[in-house]
């Protein structure tokens, strides 16, 4: 076939309609041009708080004595690449020759603009341009600009060590800074006290455009314990070649330079990789010693590792101040990073919003793709931004892993903008979502559903409640516990609704003082969307500690009516009934937790929906609509194929994103999903008296799974701890009831696994060898269980006895495959032997061995 012929046109007076596709000619005083450069180019203007707004302009003329702000003038400095064709295989060959010539045909102009289409497969010469970010709250239905400006592309780029001959322009780079002083310290450091400590200046044309300071030292040991650093670097070709990178600004038209100058700065300190360490508190970056990045975008985020619950703190990371973590190395400096314009809107911050976000930043390929066009759309936020305290923390049941001190490791708010505000509107024709607070319509390209479900109760049943009182949210700040009315001391608390947050929350106001005969619980009937005790044992425990505190419990009654106040602002009394008795209780106040569902107030949002109460998708999880996705509580499938309630959250969300990557050919389609699950169902709480409580299960379909044999150590008082298997010995649940702490995180990772790899637990049950599974699980053997890295060995020891099946094996056999399953053993202790310091002989031994002073 013969190839195309390129051919480009490149106009000075052109710019791109924003409401249109077409492309439209305009002079350098039409509107819509201006507005659509103005609108983007906030980084060079002065006016804008601009990560790098204190760096000056290399394109002009400044002496090095005086570094100031440049006023960009926009209508005179730019022109736009309107069309430009070229034949792919020619395009990496040819780009680089196309835009010089476009710049020696406008010597007049420092910048080349290109608007591009946000859903067509990137061009190979974007990696040329830097990114132009719209101002704060714009939202426009236009494409992706970017911005190349003639220096990037002709100059020389080099860096240069700060010694005393320059140490006064590193200083006037950072005047006005925020960190103005640590960065001083620092630089300060790296040209007087401390050779860790190194400053570079970054120039074009030996004229300064930015700095950078790291300091070298070996925390590869302590960062690849807490960080999945392995899937980037080998740890062992780290230790001693390794820094930290402290402070960093370049200016933003240079920012798809950084890799080639952090290479640079690696191959002069020969060490082979860097970590950038993202505080969420500006105090506690500066007392690191560091400040917040320009280019962090060409950073690779590393994801955080399910850490082992040790008995020592400090082991199990809980002393650490929590950080996310960046990375670059000198491989990966060699590759140009390209990111995906695709316009993503998130509706709602549920767990599977946030799963979905985290997968889209933790990709497969995130070395080389990143996502950085999207918009997370929620009533309160980004959740979990502030910390609880304990008793806070207990009024709600946990069924994910995302908390306070998770969120600052994954640091989503560096790549997603955060609306805070309600969806009213979605538009299918124009593509945009309304929010209300803002009125302003955010325009997507693919637009996910993640709403979660919110307890609702029978408008009917309380016609007298005041609309501002419709609203119920049971988690208010336990500083409500102490109101005049809620304490006095005649009235009834009630909490109504059969769901662990029920028992959770009257743990709570026995552990606030509050007189447990004051205290009323009203248990309905069978909520299919709420967690409940379901171990008999248990249950009786629980009851037995509401009676002893005096708690009334009611069972089998239905809400019927309230009463307010006079002056309409207070609920004066409840009644319950059942077929066979009533009650009416005077109470100070109410929790209300009863059925889940869809807030109806999003019911008008989707009516061009197929919807009836949950919206409908299919096994991709698309709805009727065009490219808009919905999972969640808020959907449901077409078709008995799967239950999305017997699967982890987190685990929909990040198979959610995997769809939208397959579709946008940023993922291999080699991983097919089945629709079984794969992460244990796990919820935890604290029950009355303070008792920890924690029921996982295997994830799969709404049919239970067959329990064939359970065994069980303690009693309630005692501890009471209870496996569930099938009739292979996979672990199927896990059953904890304590009123001592347990390490939960580890106990759920023993669901799904077979009994076998338990250290004989079996036959040392039979021999009473056992008396309690709490400390049993708690001895150094199970910590690898435990790990998430343990998956890989497991895997080797499968393929090593399938490789000695057993009817094969003889004692000559035998030894080999003792001898070769030895070497996985020791070999998988040896790489993680900081994740299991009680394991440390074993790497002694082997060096012992290694060296011939020993025979191991």
């Amino acid at each position: 076939m013969e190839s195309m012929k390129p051919t480009w046109l490149v106009q000075d007076d052109s710019f791109i309609d924003e409401s249109k596709s077409t492309v439209m000619r305009a002079n350098e005083n039409d509107s819509k041009g201006i507005f659509l450069v103005t609108n983007f180019l906030k980084f060079q203007d002065e006016t804008s708080n601009s990560e790098s707004s204190y760096l000056h302009d290399s394109s002009s003329s400044i002496s090095e004595e005086k570094i100031e702000n440049i006023k960009i003038n926009y209508e005179k400095t730019c022109f736009m690449i309107e069309i430009m064709l070229i034949d792919e295989n020619e395009e990496k060959k040819a780009t680089r020759d196309f835009l010089i010539s476009y710049f020696h045909e406008f010597p007049q102009y420092d910048y080349c603009l290109v608007n591009l289409s946000t859903m067509v497969t990137p061009p190979e010469f974007k990696k040329t341009f830097c990114k132009v970010f719209l101002k704060p709250n714009q939202y426009k239905s236009i494409g992706q600009l970017y911005a190349l400006h003639r220096l990037s592309l002709f100059g020389n780029i080099t860096s240069a060590v700060v010694t005393k001959e320059n140490l006064e322009i590193a200083e006037d780079l950072i005047i006005n800074h925020p960190f103005e002083k640590i960065l001083l310290d620092n630089i300060s450091k790296s040209v007087f006290e401390d050779t860790r400590y190194k400053t570079y200046i970054l120039q074009c044309d030996d004229q300064p455009i930015g700095y950078c300071v790291i300091r070298l030292c070996d925390e590869i040991t302590f960062l690849n314990s807490h960080f999945d650093v392995a899937r980037y670097v080998y740890p062992e070709l780290a230790r001693n070649h390794s820094g930290v990178l402290l402070n960093m600004d370049i200016q933003a038209k240079f920012l798809n330079k950084t890799r080639c100058l952090l290479k640079s700065i690696m191959d002069d300190n020969d060490i082979n990789c860097l970590f950038y360490k993202l505080y969420s508190d500006s105090i506690i970056m500066e007392q690191n010693e560091s400040s917040y990045i320009s280019g962090i975008n060409e950073l690779i985020p590393v994801k955080p590792r399910t850490r082992i619950q040790y008995d020592d703190d400090d082991l199990s990371g809980n002393n650490l101040e929590k950080f996310a973590l960046f990375h670059m190395n000198t491989r990966l400096c060699t590759t140009q990073k390209l990111s995906l314009d695709v316009k993503i809107v998130v509706v709602g911050a549920s767990t599977v919003a946030l799963s979905f976000l985290e997968r889209l930043l933790f990709n497969p390929l995130n070395h080389y793709l990143s996502f950085e066009n999207i918009v997370l759309v929620s009533e309160h936020g980004m959740p979990y931004r502030v910390g609880l305290t304990d008793l806070e923390d207990c009024m709600v049941p946990k069924v994910t892993h995302y908390n306070h001190e998770y969120m600052k490791t994954i640091a989503l708010n560096s790549f997603v903008n955060v609306v805070t505000g309600t969806v009213t509107e979605i538009s299918r024709s124009e593509k945009h979502v309304t929010v209300k607070e803002h009125g302003t319509n955010i325009y997507y390209d693919y637009l996910f559903l993640f709403n979660g479900e919110q307890f609702t109760h029978n408008i009917e049943n309380i016609k007298t409640l005041p609309e501002k009182r419709k609203k119920n949210n049971p988690s208010h700040n336990s500083s409500m516990f102490r109101s005049a009315h809620f304490s006095s001391i005649t009235l009834a608390i009630i909490v109504y609704g059969k769901y662990l947050g029920s028992l959770s929350v009257i743990n709570v106001l026995l552990e606030s003082n509050i007189d447990g005969r004051r205290i009323v619980y009203v248990e309905p009937g069978d909520r299919v969307n709420l967690p409940f005790i379901d171990n008999a044992t248990i249950k009786r425990a629980v009851y037995d500690e509401l009676y002893s505190r005096g708690v009334s419990v009611h069972e089998g009654l239905q809400f019927e009516t309230l009463t307010l106040t006079d002056d309409q602002m207070k609920i004066q009394n409840v009644s319950f009934s059942s077929n066979v008795k009533s009650i009416t209780i005077d109470c100070a106040g109410l929790f209300w937790f009863d059925q889940k569902s869809v807030n109806k107030n999003n019911w008008n949002l989707l009516y061009a929906f197929e919807f009836d109460g949950h919206l409908v998708i299919n096994r991709s999880f698309e709805t009727n609509v065009d490219c808009v996705y919905a999972a969640g509580p808020v959907a449901r499938y077409d078709g008995p194929e799967r239950d999305a309630r017997r699967c982890d959250s987190s685990e929909i969300g990040g198979r959610v994103a995997d769809v939208l990557m397959k579709r946008l050919r940023a993922r291999h389609d080699d991983d097919d999903d089945d629709g079984t699950g794969r992460r244990p169902l796990s919820v935890r709480c604290r029950l009355p008296g303070g008792h920890r409580y924690l029921r996982c299960t295997e994830p799969g379909t709404s049919r239970p799974r067959t329990v064939l044999h359970t065994v069980k150590t303690g009693d309630a008082a005692t501890g009471y701890f209870e496996i569930e298997m099938d009739g292979g010995g996979r672990v199927t649940g896990v059953s904890c009831y304590s009123k001592a702490d347990f390490k939960y995180s580890n106990l759920i990772n023993l669901c799904g696994k077979n009994v076998n790899l338990f250290n004989d637990m079996m036959n040392r049950l039979r021999t009473d060898s056992i008396p309690c599974f709490f400390d049993f699980f708690n001895e150094p053997w199970a910590y690898p269980l435990y790990s998430d890295r343990f998956p890989k060995i497991l895997n080797d020891v499968i393929k090593l006895r399938e490789a000695n099946p057993n009817n094969k094996v003889r004692n000559k056999i035998m030894s080999t495959y003792t001898e070769e399953l030895e070497k996985v053993l020791i070999t998988f202790v040896d790489e993680n032997v900081d994740d299991f310091p009680e394991f440390a002989h074993v790497r002694d031994a082997v060096d012992l061995a290694n060296s011939g002073q020993h025979h191991y």
